[in-house]
């Protein structure tokens, strides 16, 4: 059997820049894009099949080191403010100066610190500004160009995240990063004479043998022929708690404080293993892939062929990602006019500043213990490890799911994401027909179970099945 070939996944900038530029906006979505993207741990990470993760990882550790940064003089000026104000009032009332001026002198020196801490915090909110329209606007291009680059490692990490055919998970749903379930299905295709169960495909032998392996081939080729725009894959998923019984799938570990991901790209071998002998802990899927062309409708179908005793089974199942989220287009109202370059910064950041220059050092205390925290999860599992204790290694959702629509509102778009797992999933059975017929297979039980599957299935009209996510969008 032919080698399956991959394709690099199409990446959508639109989709990305709102994510680039809701980092700097928004702090509160930095932090978990870094936690999604770049803190260390040995979790798999959920296929990013939309997005750029390298950009919205730069993105995000600019945002991070500015606030840190910010931070950190906010602090620095704290410190003095308190420092002189005591001073003044030891030396003050020690040297004889009258009580009047003492309080004059600590009264005005808060004044003075407030106005410097509102200088740093200005400063900070016009960088966020300016970096939130050079994506907007595209100046500089793709939008990673328009934050530093991270450690080479890092970055070929992230692409591979974004090519990965490999998805560990942690919950009850295993398709991380393919969004909100929109039906399932499943079919008896066909039964194998007595004898049959996971025989040679190539052997001789009376009557027709179909093998799960030569149902993935056949939708794999066909599909996009009559589908040009659907671009189609396979893809192992694995669970998370089990996912040690996968070789070649988790590295050896270092060390206990030295984590290692698991492996990201499954090889043909490996991905035709898990389609002949599937179990629970891995599967292999065709996936069939549909963008809506500005990656606001992303509609996924997974198809699984497997053989129990003589019998091959069929199982369906449609996802989908939608838009994202309101606030992560927050972008649009930051004004691109040089007029408004000063005022509506300093508008926000006169009310914000006394907050952040007060919570400055309890900020700075919570980075700090937020890494130690860290440090001692990452020890205390690869003490588990090296004990043989079981570690969960599965990833719960990806960026571009954690930013989407929690559920279907009635969007302008809610009609496309019908269509296309409606046009996807009927023309996998049409092909399934097909190969039935070319196997010299009687069609009538197929037919009468995909009449039932259409009749059933294609009452769908969006989705209402998931509780809100993604950030607060809360301000800087």
């Amino acid at each position: 059997m032919a080698e399956f070939v991959r394709s690099r996944r199409p990446i959508d900038e639109r989709v990305t820049r709102f994510l680039c530029a809701t980092t700097h906006l928004d702090g509160s979505f930095a932090n978990h894009a870094w936690v999604v993207l770049l803190s260390p741990g040995r979790q798999g990470q959920a296929p990013e099949q939309e997005i750029d993760p390298v950009a919205v990882a730069r993105h995000s550790i600019l945002s991070l080191s500015r606030r840190v940064r910010r931070d950190r003089r906010l602090a620095l000026v704290l410190a003095i403010a308190i420092v002189l104000a005591v001073l003044f009032f030891t030396v003050g009332t020690e040297g004889g100066a009258s009580l009047g001026d003492v309080a004059l002198t600590i009264i005005v020196l808060p004044l003075v610190g407030w106005l410097v801490a509102l200088a740093v915090v200005y400063n900070h909110y016009s960088q966020v500004r300016h970096s939130a329209i050079d994506i907007h606007s595209n100046r500089l291009g793709k939008a990673r160009r328009s934050a530093p680059p991270l450690a080479p490692d890092v970055e070929a990490r992230l692409d591979e995240v974004h090519r990965s055919n490999i998805a560990i998970f942690n919950r009850y749903v295993p398709f991380v990063g393919t969004g909100h379930t929109l039906d399932t299905w499943k079919l008896t295709l066909h039964t194998n004479p007595d004898g049959a169960t996971f025989g040679d495909p190539g052997r001789t032998a009376p009557g027709v043998f179909i093998f799960p392996e030569e149902v993935h081939h056949y939708l794999y080729e066909q599909v996009p022929k009559v589908l040009p725009r659907v671009d189609a894959e396979r893809r192992l998923y694995v669970d998370g708690g089990t996912a040690t019984y996968v070789p070649g799938l988790i590295p050896p570990s270092p060390g206990p404080r030295r984590p290692v991901r698991p492996e990201t790209i499954a090889d043909d071998h490996m991905l035709d293993e898990y389609t002949r002998r599937p179990t629970r802990t891995a599967r292999t899927y065709v996936c069939f892939v549909e963008n809506s062309g500005n990656g606001d409708v992303v509609v996924t179908v997974l198809v699984r062929a497997e053989m129990v005793g003589d019998t091959v089974y069929i199982e369906g199942r449609s996802q989908v990602l939608l838009p994202v989220q309101p606030g992560f287009k927050d972008v649009y109202w930051v004004s691109h006019r040089p007029d408004q370059a000063v005022l509506p910064v300093l508008r926000a950041a006169i009310p914000a500043t006394t907050g952040l220059w007060l919570e400055s050092p309890l900020r700075l205390l919570r980075y700090w213990w937020s890494d130690r925290q860290d440090e001692r999860t990452i020890r205390l599992e690869g003490l588990r490890i090296a004990r043989g204790q079981p570690v969960n290694y599965g990833a719960g959702s990806s960026l571009r799911e954690d930013a989407m629509l929690p559920a279907d509102p009635g969007y302008y778009g809610a009609a496309d994401e019908v269509m296309y797992f409606r046009v996807m999933t009927q023309q996998i059975l049409t092909c399934l027909s097909t190969f039935l017929q070319k196997k010299g297979v009687p069609t009538e039980d197929f037919e009468e179970q995909r009449r039932l599957i259409v009749e059933q299935t294609f009452n769908v009209d969006g989705i209402r099945n998931d509780a809100p996510k993604g950030t607060a969008n809360l301000a800087l």
